[in-house]
């Protein structure tokens, strides 16, 4: 019988999450796409177009990741599979405009270089990296949540009194983990289990 592939740790997918949605929201304020467009003024004209014009959707869900990560910190089971989901949505909307972008920046670009200078006749359009990047974030967020479902299940809710009433507890003499009396904060453990300290 094969043992079980343990639970990755919580504090790695939280960080995860909330690194990688911050980076997709910096990401999204840079340019992705440079439109060479004719103007009265200069014929050749290089608009830089960001990615926040061109693919709106994608620092909303960058936050919306950031946040997630944040509240995976308290979250319990149920939580856990919940925040899960939203980073799966998340990773899905990033995905999607990114690749949008990608395979369609001309006409996006056309748009954004109307509402910029005026003008929505465009001769050249090039993506830069950028956006390519932003598709990797969007592929870890579409893990981190693989990890966050995987793992949240074994995941208890953080806090003071976590395993405080496991197995060989129950009924436990109210005492200090060193066999001494007990001191405020063991006394307010046994009250928590519902035991009698006295």
């Amino acid at each position: 019988m094969t043992a079980s592939r343990p639970a990755p740790p919580r504090r790695v997918v939280v960080v995860g999450s909330v690194v990688t949605g911050l980076l997709t929201v910096v990401l999204s304020a840079a340019t992705w796409v440079v439109a060479v467009t004719p103007t009265p003024l200069d014929p050749a004209l290089e608009v830089g177009v960001t990615g926040t014009t061109i693919a709106p959707v994608v620092p909303a869900a960058g936050l919306v990741a950031a946040a997630a990560g944040l509240a995976l910190s308290l979250a319990g089971r149920v939580g856990a599979r919940l925040i899960a989901l939203v980073l799966a949505g998340g990773a899905f909307l990033t995905g999607a405009s990114t690749a949008r972008v990608l395979t369609d920046p001309t006409s996006l670009a056309a748009s954004a270089v109307q509402q910029t200078v005026g003008v929505g006749v465009t001769e050249r359009v090039a993506t830069t990296l950028v956006p390519w990047a932003v598709l990797v974030c969007a592929v870890g967020l579409a893990v981190l949540a693989v990890l966050t479902f995987a793992g949240g299940g074994r995941w208890s809710r953080p806090g003071r009194h976590d395993g405080a009433a496991g197995p060989g507890r129950v009924g436990a003499p109210s005492q200090a983990p060193h066999g001494g009396p007990a001191d405020e904060a063991d006394v307010w453990d046994t009250l928590t289990r519902g035991e009698d300290p006295t």
